[in-house]
């Protein structure tokens, strides 16, 4: 009912799409929407027919300061064009990053691996039946800083005939739309191979596999299990459907046009290959997300084809129309999405990154807090993807969310959910992280609203049953610090 809601709200669909290289997908009134929900289905079969989205592709990232970095995604024999046209001005055009045509060599935090040789490292066994970290694309960009007399749009000359168009924020936005964990959902505990539930080791992307000796000698539909999002966009949740592009266009039709998209993390969730062929039927206590994901074919992975489709292609209006602010999720870890993070989404120079290069795919396990300027408000935007959860949020029951548990425990002590590295031995100091925002917030003096960006919260309290505490018991928990350790190091008070 509440994606109804929002999608029976939209108004028809216009306006200018971008220039050459941007086509319209067509308009939306509100008796395609009604139709959609009646239905339950996108107003096609195909879920990447009529999306807007198509190389070349343009789009705006919101950098530290005022910086608004325009991109441009064009393909891999087409080069990056030389200027970026913004008012009156041209603004030198570099390349972000050049195809990568699926070798398996990249930087992680700086040391170089090749995930298709097995001397480094790399199972041969649990090879993908892709390429790792496969780009056919090449990213250009153009870094513009802001002011109050910038243009609300900038052009990327490609020829003298063909520019495509990428939006530039206000001064003093009206609105930020935010969204975040978006990707379809494609996760397996059992596969369909498998004898037994699936564990260690884990493939390229952290996903679970089936032992050698579990190996079935043919496909078992019946046994898959995990959690998958039928790969059409239908809203009505029973069909276990991802609503995404109706949602973002719904957004993009109602927006105003001095808003900022706000995206809190998680774009890239498909792992894994869906199963297939997939089951008729949801086995018994797989109900809650079980619906057909062979619509996304090959389109998994950290690869451009697999951006494409769980982010550029249905949210492509939005793109078109707005200045994005991105955060980084837990999908897009090192070896999640990661590399596709920094290609695509990343708002810093490729060179501020240990052995960052436009030549050569990379990542970094964590980055530092910065902050995005606006007249009236200020971003600080925290690195928080590698944020453990030894005890899931996610699996938290409501049950114990109550008065009564909080009197329970009141006066003892918090459990850890995960380590806190505060000493910075691992690279990965969070508190560290959140004294960079502190400081940001602190210097702070134009009296601004002050927005925290972080994927995961660092001290979140929540009471849950852990089975792994002796004997098992109820008890409160913090995320990822122990609470008093932290506040104490972060100099916090919490109330």
């Amino acid at each position: 009912l509440k994606w109804a809601l929002v999608a029976v709200a939209a108004a028809q669909h216009g306006g200018d799409c971008g220039g050459a290289g941007n086509s319209c997908p067509g308009h939306w009134g509100r008796e395609d929407i009604a139709a959609m929900i009646h239905t339950g289905g996108y107003r096609s079969a195909d879920p990447l027919a009529a999306v807007g989205f198509s190389l070349p592709f343009g789009y705006t990232i919101l950098g530290p300061g005022r910086e608004a970095v325009a991109r441009l995604l064009v393909p891999a024999n087409q080069p990056c064009p030389a200027k970026l046209s913004v008012g009156g001005s041209l603004v030198e055009v570099v390349v972000r990053a050049e195809p990568h045509l699926g070798t398996g060599v990249v930087y992680n935090d700086g040391v170089l691996s090749n995930y298709r040789n097995a001397s480094q490292g790399w199972e041969v066994t649990l090879d993908n039946p892709m390429p790792p970290y496969g780009f056919g694309d090449r990213v250009c960009e153009a870094r513009v800083q802001m002011t109050r007399t910038t243009p609300s749009h900038a052009e990327f000359r490609i020829s003298d005939a063909v520019q495509v168009k990428v939006p530039l924020p206000s001064a003093s936005p009206t609105k930020f739309l935010t969204f975040g964990d978006t990707g379809l959902r494609v996760k397996h505990s059992n596969d369909g191979w498998c004898k037994k539930k699936e564990g260690k080791p884990e493939d390229v992307y952290s996903g679970k596999t089936c032992p050698q000796e579990d190996l079935l000698n043919h496909y078992n539909a019946s046994l898959v299990r995990g959690l998958f999002q039928r790969a059409e966009f239908f809203l009505d949740p029973a069909w276990n459907g991802w609503p995404l592009k109706v949602v973002a266009d719904t957004a993009s039709a109602t927006s105003d046009k001095d808003s900022v998209v706000v995206h809190v993390g998680d774009y890239n969730y498909a792992h894994s290959a869906c199963p297939s062929p997939f089951p008729k039927e949801a086995p018994p206590g797989e109900e809650r997300v079980f619906g057909d994901c062979t619509g996304a074919g090959l389109k998994w992975g950290d690869t451009s084809e697999s951006w494409y489709f769980e982010l550029f292609h249905p949210m492509g209006n939005l793109f078109r129309k707005h200045p994005w602010i991105v955060l980084r999720g837990n999908h897009e870890t090192c070896f999640r999405g990661g590399i596709g993070w920094f290609r695509y989404l990343e708002p810093r120079k490729v060179t501020d990154f240990k052995n960052g290069s436009k030549d050569d795919p990379f990542c970094v396990s964590v980055t530092d807090t910065y902050q995005i300027d606006f007249d009236d408000d200020a971003w600080i935007v925290m690195d928080s993807a590698e944020v453990d959860e030894d005890e899931s949020v996610d699996a938290d029951p409501p049950l114990y969310q109550n008065k009564s548990y909080a009197a329970k425990h009141a006066g003892t002590g918090v459990a850890p959910m995960d380590p806190c590295d505060a000493d910075g031995k691992s690279g990965r100091d969070h508190v560290e992280r959140f004294r960079q925002a502190q400081k940001l917030a602190q210097e702070d003096t134009a009296g601004r609203r002050l927005w925290l960006g972080t994927h995961r919260p660092l001290f979140a309290l929540s009471y849950r049953y852990a089975a792994k505490l002796s004997p098992p018991s109820e008890q409160l928990f913090s995320l990822t610090c122990h609470l008093a350790d932290a506040a104490s190091i972060a100099h916090v008070k919490i109330p």
